[in-house]
């Protein structure tokens, strides 16, 4: 899942001007590091990567993330 993580934050993140230069993880969360257009606020880009990614991968994971 983590892969397919970082090809949808690459994605998301060049549609936004920005770069993803590094990503790592762990089971329950992620560390990015990016490279951003300046004068691009912060926290607005943050809520759209967690939306579109979580938005993303429960549509590719619908099986593995149900409910057991």
């Amino acid at each position: 899942m983590l892969a397919y993580l970082e090809a949808a934050f690459g994605e998301t993140l060049a549609a936004w001007r920005c770069k993803l230069i590094e990503s790592g993880g762990e089971p329950h969360h992620v560390h990015l590091l990016i490279d951003t257009h300046p004068a691009l606020h912060i926290s607005v880009l943050i809520d759209n990567l967690k939306t579109a990614s979580a938005r993303r991968a429960r549509k590719r994971f619908a099986d593995h993330l149900a409910p057991l």
